[in-house]
């Protein structure tokens, strides 16, 4: 019995949770370290920027081996920082939602109720910041040379490849 009503309430606190992880991984609210050309040097990691998305960060990440110009590179900088301004009430509702959750305790009488707005809304903001990286992702695709796109899928496929490569075995 108790085991599956706390299956009930950790399933979707395990969800939010994740949620919240992606969103703020999108959204995020620190400042990256950078070099002079605002890329962080090379071997740190930005992981996932604040508000840019993934596409505009390995862009600008490997604007040297694509070839970027000065303009490519101010544009998708340009896009980045357009998400980033656009996702911050994003961000500031989804930490709203998970300090609901965190500070409700599973006794409240609330708690169901707690959990069930903060995962419909985490949601609803997943989603959100989903459609918001495939926008940046489209923009910073305009931008690139055909040459540029198919260096840039190459890179990616690689890193996919060695991302299998090093991914922990199934857990079964």
């Amino acid at each position: 019995m108790i085991r599956s009503q706390l299956n009930r309430y950790t399933r979707p606190l395990a969800i939010a949770t994740l949620a919240l992880i992606t969103t703020t991984a999108i959204a995020g609210d620190w400042t990256p370290p950078a070099g002079p050309d605002g890329v962080p040097p090379h071997g740190q990691h930005w992981g996932p920027p604040g508000g840019g998305g993934m596409a505009a960060h390995m862009v600008l990440k490997h604007a040297s081996q694509l070839g970027l110009s000065s303009e490519q590179v101010d544009t998708i900088k340009g896009f980045a920082a357009s998400a980033r301004t656009s996702s911050e009430p994003m961000h500031k509702q989804m930490k709203a939602q998970m300090m609901a959750l965190m500070t409700t305790t599973p006794d409240d009488p609330n708690y169901s109720t707690v959990v069930a707005t903060a995962a419909q809304t985490i949601g609803s903001l997943t989603s959100q910041a989903i459609t918001q990286e495939s926008q940046v992702r489209s923009q910073v695709w305009s931008v690139l040379t055909a040459a540029q796109r198919a260096k840039l899928t190459e890179m990616q496929a690689t890193m996919h490849k060695y991302a299998e490569l090093h991914a922990p075995p199934p857990a079964n």
